[in-house]
């Protein structure tokens, strides 16, 4: 070998070893070619340069990752849940009775039907039904009719398939009119039950 070809022998070694310890401290992964002028002398993968510890590390990205993609699943599921539940809740109505009557009457039957879709979609919902009067009459009968008109409301949505559990009721007389006024249209509107959702 002359003295030529020994530099570039050295040279060629010392560009490998270079280019090794090069590869040793970074995560590429691709094929490098070393050559002189002659042609290709030598290739490397660097993908078997890349320490152990960048491959767990890299084992542990993807988990991790993973991991959020599920948590963004479940977060995007529970949005369209509440979003659907208080979808419900705004179509839950009140009914409404006829003076110093608890039974219920047409318009309210099919109120309640469309009340228990909602119970029936929302099977977690609760109810506190609320039993309601005009201002005609003492405070305990006012009572006692507030209480008839949301037990027949209970009444009716239990036999409908709804959980008994589910539903309670409660009568407040008149001591929460919806409408203030002493007249027959205000009287009307006091004269009912309403459906509010009992918080867990």
């Amino acid at each position: 070998m002359n003295r030529t070809s020994l530099y570039h022998h050295i040279a060629l070694v010392a560009l490998m070893a270079l280019t090794l310890f090069s590869f040793g401290c970074k995560s590429k992964t691709s094929p490098v070619a070393l050559s002189d002028e002659t042609g290709v002398v030598a290739e490397v993968d660097s993908a078997a340069l890349v320490p152990q510890e960048l491959a767990v590390d890299s084992a542990l990205i993807a988990e991790e990752e993973l991991l959020i993609s599920e948590r963004e699943r479940a977060l995007e599921a529970e949005r369209v849940r509440k979003q659907q539940y208080d979808a419900d809740l705004a179509t839950i109505k009140p009914i409404y009775f006829d003076f110093d009557r608890s039974q219920l009457r047409g318009d309210a039957r099919v109120t309640l039907d469309a009340n228990g879709r909602v119970l029936e979609r929302q099977s977690a919902l609760e109810l506190l039904i609320e039993g309601h009067c005009d201002e005609n009459g003492s405070v305990a009968y006012n009572l006692a009719l507030g209480d008839r008109r949301a037990k027949a409301a209970r009444d009716y949505l239990v036999n409908l398939g709804v959980d008994a559990s589910r539903l309670r009721t409660i009568s407040y007389g008149k001591s929460k009119p919806a409408v203030v006024g002493n007249s027959e249209a205000a009287w009307a509107k006091n004269r009912r039950c309403e459906f509010k959702p009992v918080e867990q």
